[in-house]
């Protein structure tokens, strides 16, 4: 994965990477568990179908996304100055 290999690489840090592989199992793992619910040819899940504990999950997930995009916009800004 590139995640794996950024961090191989000394671009991201270990934390960061295992906060950005936790997010995203728990993005995968609640849109498979969800996509038979999408109705009306929606490609989204409802807030409101969620448990609380997912939704626990899923606005840690939007925060270490947030982070990565944080970082991210450091690095290119950082490449480009």
């Amino acid at each position: 994965m590139r995640r794996r290999a950024l961090e191989a690489a000394g671009v991201l840090t270990a934390p960061l990477s295992t906060a950005v592989g936790e997010a995203l199992s728990v993005y995968y793992s609640i849109r498979l568990k969800y996509s038979t619910e999408a109705r009306d040819g929606r490609e989204y899940v409802l807030w409101r179908t969620l448990e609380r504990t997912e939704q626990k999950q899923l606005k840690q997930a939007m925060r270490t996304a947030k982070r990565l995009q944080r970082f991210v916009a450091r690095q290119v800004a950082r490449i480009h100055a």
